[in-house]
């Protein structure tokens, strides 16, 4: 895993790191209305993807 954006610490300073999982539905909104109608198999293929997030 990387940063989203860049992180300056100064001399000595340690980073604090959180890691959360990215919900299923907060990546699946951003599909939303992009291919139209999707099946079911579509959706658990999005879904695998989210998880390996």
């Amino acid at each position: 895993m990387k940063p989203l954006e860049p992180i300056e610490l100064k001399e000595g300073e340690e980073p604090v790191v959180f890691i959360r999982k990215r919900r299923v539905s907060e990546v699946l909104k951003e599909y939303v209305g992009m291919f139209g109608k999707a099946d079911v198999e579509e959706l658990r293929k999005y879904e695998e993807e989210a998880q390996a997030q």
